[in-house]
């Protein structure tokens, strides 16, 4: 299996210092990938039990099943280092099996809440929802040319990877997929102002193009825009 090989091979490229997993965790994790494979072979293509084999698989890989690693690096391969990787994999043997997309949840985006820090890891943190607590958190990762879906934000928040990011023609619907805790979404984010048009376009153009892979410069100032129905 690819992902294994490639953990084998950083583990052992690694300096002692520098490794936060151990062989016994990837073995968990090749471990863990094969029960995954057979959970979908016994699923015979029912969409609640494909549901089942993903929310196990995820909460396998989110954790190193709490073993004596440091505190920092408590969480396990899903969010630390692979998580694109592993991401992919569940998803696309989810849809060898034979899972079928859901009915896509549709975010109006009443509250468009923007930060921007051009010295930061992220240079953009955005909040889209119908209300102040209903809506999704995206985040541009710079060195990588695209947003991920902040998954818990009020807590230790993780990047998770976007998939299938698209734009309609008029910049009034932008959606993509997610696999978050252990769920697999579909979002639809539609504007209800011509200026969320504008800002929808922005995200969709953003995700395509490496606009911050150059450093600002050191007075490049911050940024915080809120926008709301009312608006």
């Amino acid at each position: 299996m690819p992902i294994i090989n490639q953990m084998l091979a950083d583990y052992t490229q690694a300096s002692e210092e520098d490794r936060y997993f151990s062989i016994n965790n990837v073995e968990d994790c090749a471990d863990d990938l094969d029960q995954y494979i057979e959970l979908l072979l016994k699923s015979n293509k029912q969409q609640k039990e494909i549901s089942k084999s993903i929310k196990w698989i995820f909460k396998q890989l989110s954790t190193f099943k709490q073993e004596q690693e440091d505190l920092e690096f408590l969480w396990g391969f899903i969010y630390n280092g692979y998580t694109e990787e592993l991401t992919n994999f569940i998803l696309e043997a989810a849809f060898v099996f034979g899972m079928e997309r859901a009915k896509p949840k549709i975010i109006k985006t009443n509250n468009f809440y923007l930060k921007h820090n051009p010295h930061s890891f992220d240079a953009f943190r955005l909040y889209i929802g119908s209300t102040a607590n209903n809506g999704v958190i995206l985040e541009y990762r710079k060195e990588k040319g695209c947003f991920e879906f902040v998954e818990n934000p009020y807590g230790d928040s993780y990047g998770m990877p976007v998939f299938d990011l698209q734009i309609n023609d008029n910049y009034t619907e932008l959606s993509f997929d997610v696999l978050t805790t252990g769920t697999f979404k579909s979002i639809v984010l539609k504007a209800q102002r011509p200026v969320d048009s504008i800002l929808l376009q922005a995200v969709g153009t953003l995700n395509n193009k490496n606009a911050f892979l150059t450093p600002p410069e050191p007075d490049f100032c911050n940024l915080e825009l809120e926008l709301t129905k009312e608006f």
